[in-house]
Parts: C-alpha cells; sequence; structure tokens
C-alpha cells in the first residue's frame, strides 16, 4: 500500500551501502564484534533476493533513526539483511553494529512497485539499534531500500533527472511527535555530479521549509548534501540528506535529518523519476 501525502565488504562481499543517522551514543564495533554479536532478528531467513552476492552486488539501503542529541549522517555497510514476510525490513548488520526490530512495530510501511523501492519506520517496543537496546517509544527508526540489481549501476553521464515523491514515512521528533510531510523534491544533475533537494513538513504545530544541494555519485548512485532549514517562516536549524538513485534511474530512495539544536526530526521519502532530460 502507498503512504499519502559502499569500500570491500566486510566479509569481502559484494558491498551494499546505507545512509545512516544515529545518535551520537552509537559506538564502532570491529568485524570481530559484528560476528559475535547475538542478533535475534525477527524474521525469516534472509531471502535470496535480498543476500549479498555476486549476481545482486548493488542494494542500496537508507536509514534516518531519531538522534537524542542532534543526529549525524554515516555511510556504512548492510550485511545480513532480514526482511518479514511483507518485505518489510527486520534487521541487519552495519558497521557500527547490529539492528533488529525486536519488539518495535512496523509503522507508515510503503512500496512502490513501478520503482520496487519500500520504505517504513520501527516505532514503540525496543529495537536493537547499532549493537545497543534502544527504545522506541517516543521515537522511530526509518528505513528504505531499492530493489537488487544484477549490474553495476549504469546511471547517466549527462543530462538530468526530476524525481516526484510517490510515497515517505511520517516525520518524527525526538520529543515524540509525529508530522506529516507536506511537500518534498529531488532533481539529479547527472552531467555535473550533483543533486537539489528539498521539503515541507509540520510537526509539533511548527512548520519545517528545507532546501540544500549535494554531491551524487555516479558509480555508486549515492548522494548526500547538507540543507538550508527555515521554521515557521523566521527561525532558523539545519540538516542534511542521503540517500541513492536506483541503477537505471527510475527511482530513488533519500533518508532526512532536521534539527533546532534542541529536536531532531527525521523521515524517508521515496521518488520515481520522470523523463530524464539531456
Amino acid at each position: 500500500s502507498m503512504v499519502p501525502s559502499p569500500p570491500p565488504s566486510l566479509r569481502a562481499a559484494p558491498r551494499r551501502t546505507i545512509q545512516i543517522a544515529v545518535d551520537d551514543r552509537a559506538g564502532t564495533h570491529s568485524p570481530e564484534e559484528l560476528s559475535a554479536l547475538d542478533l535475534d532478528i525477527t524474521g525469516p531467513e534472509p531471502s535470496d533476493r535480498l543476500r549479498p552476492s555476486l549476481e545482486n552486488p548493488n542494494q542500496p539501503f537508507a536509514y534516518a533513526p531519531d538522534g537524542d542529541d542532534g543526529a549525524r549522517s554515516k555511510l556504512g555497510l548492510a550485511l545480513d539483511v532480514n526482511v518479514d514476510g511483507n518485505n518489510s525490513l527486520a534487521g541487519f548488520n552495519g558497521e557500527d553494529g547490529a539492528y533488529a526490530i525486536g519488539s518495535a512495530q512496523q509503522k507508515d510501511v510503503g512500496f512502490d512497485p513501478d520503482t520496487g523501492i519500500r520504505w517504513g519506520r520501527w516505532s514503540g517496543g525496543d529495537a536493537l539499534i547499532a549493537g545497543e537496546d534502544v527504545s522506541l517509544q517516543d521515537r522511530s527508526l526509518a528505513w528504505i531500500y531499492g530493489p537488487a540489481f544484477d549490474d553495476a549501476p549504469a546511471l547517466p553521464l549527462s543530462g538530468s533527472a526530476e524525481f516526484t515523491l510517490s510515497g515517505n514515512t511520517s516525520p518524527t521528533d525526538t520529543a515524540g511527535n509525529i508530522g506529516f510531510l507536506g511537500a518534498a523534491n529531488l532533481t539529479a544533475n547527472f552531467s555535473d555530479q550533483t543533486v537539489f533537494s528539498s521539503l515541507s513538513l509540520g510537526i509539533g504545530n511548527s512548520v519545517w521549509d528545507a532546501s540544500g544541494s549535494g554531491t551524487l555519485s555516479p558509480d555508486s548512485g549515492l548522494f548526500g548534501g547538507t540543507y538550508d532549514v527555515l521554521i515557521d517562516s523566521s527561525g532558523t536549524g539545519s540538516g542534511q540528506f542521503n540517500g541513492f538513485v536506483l541503477p537505471d534511474a527510475s527511482g530513488a530512495g533519500l533518508g532526512y535529518s532536521l534539527t533546532d539544536g534542541e529536536s531532531t526530526i527525521s523521515g524517508t521519502a521515496a521518488f520515481r523519476a520522470n523523463e530524464v532530460a539531456p
């Protein structure tokens, strides 16, 4: 249902690249520590479609959990990905630790059949985040991932593409508020290897408008950048975004994090490409 309004792998297997925003309490774990973690992942064994392999080396992911003291964005590796019976993300190994839905629930789950992109968020109960048990009673971890492709990314070398919002998670903040995403736009300039992102959302009786640009890697399809943020037309904040363009440029996934220095808002959004312009 639709929701409205990359470095070699730790196992020398083909990479899966992710964008992640985690709170500053998260630590970094060595490959040995990762292998010793008890994942306790809810859901079936990793599906063949999602398992890292030579046949499916390019499976981009994005995650945006709320941070208690401001979130930081990070690129990392997702290994041993698990999905539930609805193909919603249930757990994975990140380079900063293990993640598992635990007793949290899936919210805002969506799927775009035209691009194969899926999204949702974990909320309520307790989840394993970066190897630590974390309560999600008043916060969320939003996720987004695209389909596996047999071939490496082959993005256009010139031209540009505009992307239309096809679905999203509800924005959530560290105060326990749930908002709505009013608008989101994404443009990729393949000639300059840049992206432009803007979004407008309402949460906690405030309106947040963010816009910014970043860089796009033609080799991986990954992009990232920073936002200028306007709050209620007068206050200011900051933000960042990371995401991926699918290897066939048919769609894109984005995770964002906005803050006013006290509260942090995060979420994910899926996009469908319009025609690539020369």
